[in-house]
Formats: C-alpha cells, sequence, structure tokens
C-alpha cells in the first residue's frame, strides 16, 4: 500500500505521477465520489500552515486546496487540478507573448501577489514552470512547498532555498526574505518573455535590483506604473 493511502479512502484513483523522489510524489488522482481531478501532493516535511492558509484564501490565481493531513514529518495535501500550459511550455514552444499579453499576465501576479503579501506569505520560487496559464487566458500561481510567512526581527532565512536565477541575493544568505524577494523573482519571470515594451523593461530593470530596497517595495507599486 502507498504510503498516502493510510490518509484517503479507497473513492482516490491515482491516474498518472508527475514527480517522484525520496522526499515527494506529485500525482493527479481521479476522485470517483465527486467526478472530478485533483493533484496530490505527499511530502516529507510539514506543509500544514502554509497550506492551511492558502485553503483560507479564495482567489482564481491560487489553486483551491481542497484537504490536508500534515503532521510534524509529512504532509498530504489535496488541490485543484489545472488545465492549460506553463509559462516554460509556452517559451519552450518558440512562442512569442504580444506586450498585451505580458501585461496581462503580470497585472494577475501582480493580484495574486498582493492577496498571498497582505497574509505575510512569501512564495519564494516564482519561476515560468510555476506559473499556469490556463486556456481562458488566467494565470495560476502554483507550487507553495518552500512558501514561508515573514518572520519580523530575523537576519536571515533559516534554509537558503529557491532557483538559481530567480531567487533574490537575500535568498542566497544576504539578508531575510520578504515581499520584495518575490518582486525580484516576478521581475525575472517577465524579463524572459521578451517584450519589446520600454515600459515592461523600465519595471523589470526596478523590480531586479540587487538591493531590496530599490525594488518596488509592493506589487500595488507596479500595478500603479502598468496603469500609468
Amino acid at each position: 500500500m502507498e504510503l498516502w493511502q493510510k490518509y484517503l479512502d479507497s473513492t482516490y484513483e491515482v491516474i498518472d505521477t508527475l514527480k517522484q523522489d525520496a522526499d515527494r510524489q506529485v500525482s493527479i488522482l481521479y476522485d470517483r465520489k465527486s467526478k472530478q481531478f485533483c493533484v496530490m501532493k505527499h511530502q516529507f516535511q510539514s506543509l500544514g500552515k502554509i497550506y492551511e492558509l492558502l485553503k483560507s484564501i479564495e482567489n482564481s490565481h491560487i489553486p483551491q486546496v481542497y484537504r490536508i493531513f500534515s503532521s510534524e514529518e509529512e504532509s498530504i495535501v489535496l488541490e485543484e487540478y489545472i488545465t492549460g500550459q506553463t509559462l516554460s511550455q509556452i517559451l519552450d514552444s518558440g512562442i512569442t507573448l504580444k506586450e498585451e499579453e505580458i501585461t496581462s499576465i503580470l497585472r494577475q501576479l501582480c493580484e495574486c501577489l498582493s492577496i498571498l503579501h497582505k497574509q505575510d506569505i512569501i512564495h519564494r520560487d516564482i519561476k515560468p514552470s510555476n506559473i499556469i496559464l490556463t486556456n481562458d487566458k488566467i494565470v495560476k500561481l502554483i507550487d507553495f512547498n518552500i512558501a514561508r510567512q515573514v518572520k519580523q526581527g530575523n537576519d536571515t532565512d533559516t534554509k537558503c532555498l529557491g532557483t538559481k536565477g530567480f531567487a533574490p541575493p537575500e535568498q542566497y544568505g544576504f539578508g531575510q526574505t520578504d515581499i520584495r524577494s518575490d518582486i525580484y523573482a516576478l521581475g525575472k519571470t517577465i524579463e524572459l518573455l521578451e517584450s519589446k515594451s520600454e515600459r515592461l523593461a523600465r519595471i523589470v530593470k526596478k523590480a531586479t535590483q540587487f538591493s531590496p530596497e530599490n525594488r518596488y517595495q509592493s506589487v500595488q507599486e507596479i500595478l500603479i506604473d502598468l496603469a500609468g
């Protein structure tokens, strides 16, 4: 019997396993009772606190969390199954997005982060492979496994995590991550979408400054520049 089966009843059927290693399993399940697909994340670490917060948030840009089973040693999360393409897949396909499409993606991500940051949640791994553009052109931010809440008074994070090329300097031991760390990664992501827009180039430049004090201090500031 798979370890996750001790938490879930027999109405769930594994359709596909997307990732599996010693620390983590991500699978698509079909719930015969509700007649819908969902994503199951089984991870050997406690994710309960962050996902409980996410479960309480209703936002079209964040996958809906259905069920959580968490202990100090492991967590199982069932969440919304999303159809669409990641920005990585779009980039790899060679598709060039128009300026208005990139602007829409940036605006939606700012709206998403605005909700998260109000809850003091920092994603810490914003990158093209963690952003899905649905068939309805709705942006979804996924994979909150290294997300954390801001800890006031800390000088540095306990662990240095993130993805090279997107994680800001402070995420590698130069300081504690905060909402400006997500803004840096957001800027690096938009930079990859290769817009020739001078307005977007200015936003990227400010968002990706080495020093957090020189970046946008909130995503609301980015939205103001987009509107202007």
